[in-house]
């Protein structure tokens, strides 16, 4: 059996599986988990014996602060190492970026890259929008970085007297919403997808030619019934890409 770990600014994904991720569950944090809790919460959903039968273990982590102490804890448990996502053994052509990518965007164009044939570009939903553009020699050329569909609603109730606090974005966000709860929902959920709209607008006449888009990330359940461009959504797309990257697995 196979585990793979991320660990997110606001959300640990874990997935276990032979050849692919078979289970996976998420869990989001007030603050990030200490590695006895996270242990603890692997144990919960997959099972105490799930240490018996690993034989490969491997973690992508935006937290290095963290990365080392799970990986002991797991190593404590299971008597496997966990291993690192190797971004210069990755297949992806990084060197136009200035600076180092988040694991979990080179992840997900890796996952990308075996689900069709570049350009591509991938729009991660997450605790952050990202829009991440693959171009046809399958070199990382860049993207964009907005404020996620929930940092931006905590953001206006936490710096306004009367915004209130959103709880699910589950519900329907109208355009012209005739309340302030409405209004923010849609400026949130709306105003994600249309920001996105734009960008791919952009980006395509920047790239030259059409590029297919992959979409995944925990809010896009609720942004892609208001995208007005062709998508294919990959809710995995983040463990697919650490089974075949840490794993040497086909996806």
């Amino acid at each position: 059996m196979i585990l793979a770990v991320n660990l997110g600014n606001t959300n640990v994904r874990v997935a276990v599986g032979r050849t692919h991720p078979l289970k996976d569950a998420a869990a989001y944090w007030e603050e990030v988990p200490t590695a006895g809790q996270l242990i603890e919460w692997v144990e919960a959903r997959f099972g105490g014996d799930i240490w018996q039968d690993l034989r490969g273990c491997v973690i992508a982590s935006v937290l290095p602060q963290k990365t080392d102490e799970v990986a002991e804890a797991i190593q404590s448990r299971s008597g496997v190492r966990p291993g690192r996502v190797d971004l210069a053994g990755c297949g992806l052509d990084l060197s136009r970026y200035q600076d180092t990518p988040g694991e979990d965007r080179v992840v997900c164009l890796v996952a990308a890259l075996q689900l069709c044939p570049p350009p591509l570009v991938v729009v991660d939903f997450g605790t952050a929008t990202t829009i991440n553009v693959v171009d046809r020699a399958r070199v990382f050329i860049g993207g964009a970085i907005l404020p996620g569909v929930r940092i931006g609603l905590d953001a206006l109730a936490g710096r306004t007297a009367r915004l209130p606090r959103i709880g699910e974005l589950s519900e329907v966000a109208p355009l012209i919403g005739v309340s302030t709860r409405d209004n923010l929902i849609s400026g949130a959920v709306r105003g994600a997808a249309f920001a996105v709209e734009g960008y791919l607008r952009e980006i395509k006449k920047e790239v030259g030619e059409e590029a297919a888009v992959i979409v995944t990330g925990g809010h896009a359940p609720a942004v892609l019934p208001y995208c007005g461009f062709a998508y294919d959504h990959r809710p995995d797309l983040l463990l697919r890409g650490l089974f075949f990257l840490g794993c040497g697995q086909e996806i």
